[in-house]
């Protein structure tokens, strides 16, 4: 979890940990500059982004009631223990009316890696989470940014069950 507070209000991003979200984006770097990136622990790397690490582990976010306007999960969700918890604790430290961003790949089986096999975003209003807005992609060689990127959406005319990414916005429900 990565707090800042540089940003039009408080945001938190849910992120991956250092297996996936920092060696993924090393490797990208590499390729794009031709260079070897120079590996930096994330919470000092953090640090000079004007942001703090506050949490590697677990998903009891550690933030009081309505602290948050935002939360992204940008490819994190499906890879927590508990998804009930965590969206009851992303309700929790928004502030009614604030918005939860997500992106995460969906119609998966689970794997050890990401034991939650999302079907359908729509299912998070459940738990006092409005959609906004949802987009779907076809999910490509499994690199997320590249398909959004390429606004590779979903074809809907293909009746095969397979895997893709959701990309939403969903707002706060007020109690």
């Amino acid at each position: 979890m990565v707090e800042r507070d540089d940003l039009a209000g408080h945001a938190l991003d849910l992120a991956g940990g250092e297996v996936t979200s920092q060696n993924d984006l090393h490797e990208r770097m590499s390729r794009i500059t031709g260079r070897e990136v120079q590996r930096v622990p994330v919470p000092e790397m953090l640090a000079t982004l004007g942001a703090k690490a506050v949490s590697m582990v677990g998903w009891k976010i550690p933030f009081g009631d309505a602290h948050f306007d935002v939360v992204c999960s940008f490819n994190s969700l499906d890879h927590v223990a508990d998804l009930e918890l965590t969206l009851a604790e992303i309700r929790r430290v928004l502030v009614p009316g604030g918005l939860f961003l997500l992106i995460v790949e969906t119609g998966h089986e689970p794997t050890p890696c990401e034991p939650i096999a999302i079907r359908d975003v729509a299912q998070f209003a459940d738990a006092g989470l409005r959609l906004e807005d949802l987009r779907k992609y076809e999910i490509g060689d499994h690199n997320i940014y590249r398909q959004l990127r390429n606004d590779a959406r979903w074809h809907d005319e293909d009746p095969r069950p397979r895997a893709g990414i959701a990309a939403a916005r969903f707002v706060r429900q007020a109690d």
